[in-house]
């Protein structure tokens, strides 16, 4: 994926856990220095275990319903995970 070429208000949907030895944290930190700003991190993890969290727009649960909240007045979205 070439970040350079997403709108930068273009909500990025991560998972936490991606089963690699980068968390999803860390990518969110990589996007918000390239000027990306609607990063979420989407977890079942308790927020208590996240930390350095000043570079995501918020912390999600899966919870389709919030997802849909968020995403509707959006046309595009992508999702890592």
């Amino acid at each position: 994926m070439d970040s350079a070429a997403l709108n930068k208000t273009t909500p990025i949907f991560l998972d936490s856990n991606l089963g690699t030895e980068t968390r999803g944290e860390v990518w969110a930190s990589k996007l918000r220095k390239m000027g990306h700003s609607e990063i979420y991190l989407a977890t079942s993890n308790s927020r208590d275990s996240i930390s350095n969290t000043e570079h995501l727009k918020g912390i999600i649960g899966k919870n389709p319903t919030v997802l849909r909240q968020i995403l509707k007045s959006k046309d595009e979205y992508i999702a890592i995970g």
